[in-house]
């Protein structure tokens, strides 16, 4: 797992969540962000201008984006999360998961247990 703190989003000199995460080497750059709107076929969905991350080029609707552990709503027409809404002020950390669960499913309790 790959995780930004505070200090270490301070440490790269970026103003917004989008800026940030485009430093981490498995940001796939040519996903939707406020420039692409009038690119590829895809991008011309971006009618909000919106920003998404996109890991390992899987697409931006292929990566699981949650704000305190809840699934934020996807925004836009290509089914996309979009971080623009979200300050970079009011991130405390920042957590990529290499791939998939990092513990087994049946380890993982409900707040109903």
């Amino acid at each position: 797992m790959i995780e930004l703190s505070r200090e270490d989003l301070d440490a790269t000199g970026r103003l917004t969540l989008q800026d940030a995460l485009q430093t981490l080497p498995q940001n796939f750059a040519g996903s939707q962000n406020e420039g692409t709107v009038e690119g590829s076929l895809n991008a011309r969905s971006n009618f909000s201008y919106g920003s998404t991350i996109d890991l390992r080029g899987l697409g931006a609707d292929a990566t699981l984006t949650l704000v305190n552990g809840r699934r934020l709503a996807p925004a836009g027409v290509g089914n996309y999360v979009d971080i623009s809404i979200i300050p970079l002020a009011a991130v405390e950390r920042i957590e990529v998961l290499a791939d998939g669960p990092q513990r087994p499913m049946a380890q993982t309790r409900s707040a109903a247990s």
